[in-house]
């Protein structure tokens, strides 16, 4: 390999649109938008673009990925760097200030307004990101080594020989870009709906488990009553009833008393004017006797 870079950090997002990854990344041939030619932009440029960096013409004639590359000298200037990558099939567009070495300023800086405002950012057709002034100049670096054929290229002669290839070959920069979505934190009302979810799970669950136990247990107690191991009554648990349809079946029988209805005669010494009566008014009472005196009134025995 001739070349190979890693740099990590110091990125800022400017804009996401149409930000398809492949397995997470984004990747293309590194190359610089050309600018409008005897524009001013390429004077106001040229000292942070080398006049060798890797055009569109230096590529492949085959519609390979693209990721652009170009410094923010001025909003006029960025602009016509956008809009020749609109024409391109470009995956990525890189920015750099060369007056921000450290660090690009954060997405909402008035740097990057142009024109009025920050409304290019919803406008574009593919994502925006920037790298600090000194990430930016060593791309542009490297560029500028690999836009010609395998004669000229830094280890050109070395890869012709190892992998057998044509001097007119092409050895271009390829670049990956890794992209990752930070978490978003949850809102308030997330955490209340989980708290929620939980308390009517565990609610559920201790419900469900003590319906199944007095199941078990209403089984096993009916399980032991039939078979004579409980009684219910005499444990006072229960107090049997018997049902009225029950008691309407039962047989009935009427019990009739027939006492002895002679009554004694009346003596032969006894008083005379008394004579014996006896009524049976009823066969379900006792017989009554009675002496009837000689006043008329009876007297009971």
């Amino acid at each position: 390999m001739a070349y190979s870079s890693r740099f990590t950090g110091n990125t800022t997002v400017l804009s996401t649109r149409y930000a398809e990854t492949t397995n997470g990344g984004l990747a293309g041939l590194l190359y610089v938008p050309d600018l409008p030619p005897g524009d001013s932009c390429v004077q106001e440029t040229a000292p942070h673009v080398p006049s060798s960096a890797v055009r569109q013409s230096d590529l492949p004639p085959t519609n390979y990925h693209l990721v652009a590359l170009a410094p923010w000298v001025s909003d006029r200037c960025a602009s016509f760097y956008l809009a020749a990558a609109r024409t391109d099939p470009v995956r990525a567009f890189l920015f750099y200030m060369p007056e921000e070495p450290d660090s690009p300023p954060p997405a909402d800086s008035e740097k990057w307004y142009i024109g009025d405002g920050a409304d290019w950012m919803a406008k574009t057709g593919y994502p925006v990101f920037a790298v600090s002034g000194t990430v930016g100049d060593l791309m542009m670096q490297h560029l500028s080594l690999y836009s010609g054929n395998m004669t000229v290229v830094p280890y050109g002669r070395n890869i012709s020989a190892l992998f057998l290839t044509d001097t007119e070959d092409y050895l271009r920069i390829w670049t990956e870009l890794d992209v990752s979505v930070p978490p978003v934190p949850l809102g308030t009302w997330v955490y209340f709906l989980i708290v929620l979810g939980v308390l009517l799970t565990v609610i559920s669950a201790t419900s469900f488990l003590m319906h199944f136990v007095q199941a078990r247990r209403r089984a096993s107690l009916r399980r032991r009553v039939i078979a004579g191991e409980v009684n219910l009554e005499a444990m006072g648990i229960k107090h049997l009833t018997v049902p009225m349809e029950h008691v309407q079946n039962f047989p009935l029988f009427t019990y009739n008393y027939e006492p002895d209805i002679s009554c004694p005669s009346a003596s032969p010494h006894g008083e005379p004017g008394r004579a014996i009566w006896y009524s049976s008014r009823a066969r379900s009472r006792p017989h009554m006797c009675g002496i009837y005196r000689g006043d008329g009134l009876p007297t009971n025995m």
